[in-house]
């Protein structure tokens, strides 16, 4: 009975494990990007999002938006918690996917928030989306 208990704990603990390095996803192994945080979502034109992400010191981010939009308007800032603006960018363009790059000066917790809009002023408009949050160490 005990040597069943046993070899329980040490397979449940063996695919914990395996589970842990299964969530760490090499985006681009030459230059080692790795996966923060990646959701598909619907954001509806003309409301704001936010989100919040453990981020460390030494690395580069990227926030990846891919849509399916003609046009797309997108205004994102980067807080830390006591308020203070990290980053913030505009980007409006005709491609299908957005790259906003930006880096932390500690390691804390951050917010990232932003508007995703059609440049057509439909209000209520739902625009589905794939958000990404990616990482790799600083290139010095």
């Amino acid at each position: 009975m005990k040597n069943w208990i046993k070899v329980t704990t040490i397979l449940f603990l063996s695919l914990l494990s395996i589970s842990g390095f299964a969530q760490n996803i090499e985006v681009n192994p030459s230059v080692q990007w790795r996966f923060v945080r990646s959701q598909s979502m619907n954001l509806i034109d003309g409301l704001w999002y936010d989100f919040e992400f453990p981020a460390e010191k030494g690395y580069d981010y990227a926030l990846v938006i891919k849509h399916n939009l003609d046009t797309a308007s997108l205004y994102m800032s980067v807080f830390d918690m006591q308020g203070a603006v990290v980053f913030s960018n505009e980007l409006e363009s005709r491609q299908k996917e957005l790259h906003n790059y930006f880096d932390v000066k500690h390691t804390s917790t951050y917010k990232i928030v932003l508007n995703l809009s059609s440049g057509f002023g439909i209000e209520n408009r739902k625009n589905e989306v794939q958000l990404s949050l990616i990482r790799r160490l600083k290139i010095r």
